[in-house]
């Protein structure tokens, strides 16, 4: 077997899956990218810190995922990088999104504090790691996180928001969503969170978002409603589609 572009030594390696943690930092990324899965199924928990300072095409999805897997026993040296500001951003957002994917709730008060974190980035990744955690605790801080942050971070908010799933925050949603001059993603996200929310108070503003034939939300806000199931919603869905036979039994089963 043949790998173009590969040693020998690195050939045997891939074909034997035999990598250690100072693979970590070989010079070629598919080396690395291999040598972190591989430290993963492994189990191999003396690599968390290795991992870290790591980096290959994809690694910021990967390291976050591998680190949830296996770092349950380093939560605290997790949180020490997390907080340490000499530390370079990315290590420090791997740390914070892995801390998240390990879904261990007594961390949220520290994420929280990470939410004043002056780096856009770091705040970003903490509103990731809430995603993933998907505690109602954290609603009322990112809805009070919404008045202050631009549209990059709003737009995370928003999909936390529609991922934790909490009533609380319908209302804020659609106050939001009633502004016209709000950034399309932002306006998609909030169509998006409300169908998973499923509360009823949503209705009327996406049967409206439904018959905007400019907005270009109008299948969010269909999808949205039937996720809902509000028969409020079928006489305006009957009357957008020009066939809707078909479409309504394939989708709005509920709605009917």
């Amino acid at each position: 077997m043949v790998l173009k572009g590969f040693e020998d030594y690195e050939v045997n390696k891939i074909i034997n899956n035999e990598f250690t943690i100072e693979d970590l930092n070989h010079n070629n990324p598919t080396i690395r990218e291999q040598a972190a899965l591989s430290l993963e199924k492994n189990e191999n928990y003396e690599s968390i810190i290795p991992l870290l300072n790591t980096y290959f095409k994809g690694s910021s999805y990967l390291i976050p995922k591998i680190i949830g897997n296996i770092g349950k026993n380093y939560i605290k040296r997790l949180l020490k990088v997390a907080f340490n500001k000499r530390m370079k951003i990315r290590v420090r957002q791997y740390a914070i999104e892995g801390l998240g994917k390990i879904k261990d709730k007594k961390i949220l008060n520290s994420l929280f504090l990470l939410l004043k974190d002056d780096n856009i980035y770091i705040r970003k990744s903490v509103i990731l790691g809430l995603t993933d955690l998907e505690d109602k605790n954290s609603v009322s801080i990112l809805l009070n996180l919404l008045e202050r942050e631009n549209n990059w971070i709003k737009h995370n908010i928003i999909w936390a928001l529609g991922k934790i799933v909490d009533s609380i925050c319908v209302e804020k949603l659609i106050e939001l969503l009633s502004n016209k001059n709000l950034n399309f993603m932002i306006k998609k996200n909030i169509v998006i969170a409300l169908g998973n929310i499923g509360d009823k108070r949503a209705v009327e503003i996406l049967i409206d978002i439904l018959k905007d034939q400019h907005s270009g939300l109008e299948d969010y806000a269909s999808l949205a409603l039937e996720k809902i199931g509000d028969k409020r919603a079928l006489q305006p869905l009957i009357k957008k589609y020009l066939n809707p036979v078909w479409f309504l039994k394939e989708h709005y089963e509920n709605v009917i």
